[in-house]
């Protein structure tokens, strides 16, 4: 809802719209910048994944719907780095800016970091988002997996396990 309501300038719109995107949609990057009209049946998405080339059926919602049409269901392909950094600041403007300490190892040595949210925020959380809202919703996971186009419930799990935001 931050990142919806958030007023920014035209271009750094443009890539919180792809990123909102893929919080609506479930998908990777990679599938949802490929999305266009000839992949709707009825009221849904049905796409093949290009990582797994597993099918996904991702509902229609309005407001998915209402970015693909304000593009005319024309996304630009981006560079991921590019656009992670475009990420990043649209989330600092929207408020992500709570420290969060995490440890990493290295070897047998770890080393504890203070990281602001949204530097820990890239294109792949908004599928991640996705998942998180519907578990949270009480969406089977059944149902999620079959938008997402994820066929083993230990991948799901993952998702669920490490939640980011």
């Amino acid at each position: 809802q931050a990142l919806e309501n958030l007023e920014l300038p035209e271009r750094q719109g443009y890539f919180r719209d792809q990123f909102l995107i893929g919080c609506y949609s479930g998908q990777r990057h990679s599938d949802y910048s490929r999305f266009n009209k000839k992949y709707i049946d009825g009221n849904k998405i049905v796409i093949r994944a290009k990582k797994t080339g597993q099918f996904s059926y991702i509902p229609l919602n309005p407001r998915l719907k209402r970015l693909l049409d304000k593009y005319d269901w024309i996304l630009p392909t981006i560079n991921l780095t590019n656009f992670n950094i475009h990420i990043h600041a649209f989330c600092k403007a929207a408020g992500f800016n709570e420290v969060i300490v995490r440890d990493k190892f290295y070897g047998n040595k770890k080393i504890t970091e203070e990281i602001p949210r949204y530097k820990l925020i890239a294109s792949h959380t908004a599928r991640r988002t996705f998942i998180t809202l519907s578990e949270e919703k009480g969406v089977p996971a059944s149902a999620t997996m079959n938008v997402c186009g994820i066929k083993d419930i230990k991948t799901y799990q993952n998702y669920i396990a490490n939640i980011l935001i």
